[in-house]
């Protein structure tokens, strides 16, 4: 695990570069994914989701960890983002995927 002091500048790392830092890799992801990833394609609704959700893979994932839920909490501010919403990061954050990759394998499922 990432030390949380960024050794180069001596000071606290904030949430969403900790994120980035310990991603797990693609690997890790497309192994994690691949439990989710033929949900998206059986919902009915999938539109719904990918309207708000941009990525087809966090959508899938969202979907089947959040259901109806997912689209309120893909816009809502998130504590362990600092209070940016997922959206916002995925769309403004270098690495913003990573860091909902990231994330997303850390929540229980």
């Amino acid at each position: 695990m990432s030390d949380p002091i960024d050794m180069q500048e001596g000071t606290l790392m904030d949430a969403i570069s900790i994120l980035k830092n310990e991603y797990p890799g693609d690997e890790a992801w497309v192994n994690y994914l691949s439990v989710f990833a033929d949900n998206l394609d059986a919902q009915d609704d999938k539109s719904q989701y990918l309207a708000v959700i941009p990525d087809k893979q966090l959508a899938a994932i969202l979907a089947v960890k959040m259901g109806k839920n997912a689209t309120i909490w893909f816009s809502s501010p998130c504590s362990a983002l600092e209070k940016r919403t997922p959206k916002d990061v995925f769309e403004n954050e270098p690495m913003g995927g990573r860091v909902l990759r990231t994330l997303l394998m850390r929540m229980p499922i």
